[in-house]
């Protein structure tokens, strides 16, 4: 099933970065940052995290979302606590996480993530499940 963390996952450690690239190697970016440290602590890497993957993946006719167009005539989600999305494997098999592309804030990650994520111990990543409305 596919899941929408809470959290953009904008800043990563070191961690983080070696937990999530195997999972999905294609779909994150990774730059590092420069990091000033108070004498005598030690220096680490802070790394900026992006999904990079956006799919025009969500099916609407099964899928329970409002929706919008832009100013550009493009349409958009409204992605809330009470949508249900329902997505077209054939786009987004091979992918663990992706952003949908008609609503971009929304980054869906699926079971394999959430269980490489949880199976590491990395904290601070909640989810939504839009597959049960609420």
């Amino acid at each position: 099933s596919r899941r929408s963390p809470d959290t953009s996952l904008k800043r990563s450690d070191d961690r983080h970065k070696t937990v999530t690239s195997p999972c999905s190697e294609t779909d994150f970016a990774f730059l590092a940052t420069d990091v000033e440290v108070d004498p005598g602590e030690e220096a680490r890497t802070i790394w900026l995290c992006d999904v990079m993957s956006a799919l025009d993946a969500i099916d609407e006719s099964r899928s329970a979302v409002s929706s919008g167009m832009t100013s550009r005539r493009e349409r958009f989600y409204y992605i809330g606590q009470t949508s249900m999305l329902v997505f077209r494997e054939d786009i987004v098999k091979g992918h663990h996480a992706f952003r949908a592309k008609t609503a971009e804030h929304a980054i869906i990650v699926d079971d394999v993530f959430k269980k490489t994520v949880k199976e590491a111990g990395l904290k601070g990543v909640s989810y939504q499940d839009f597959l049960k409305p609420l």
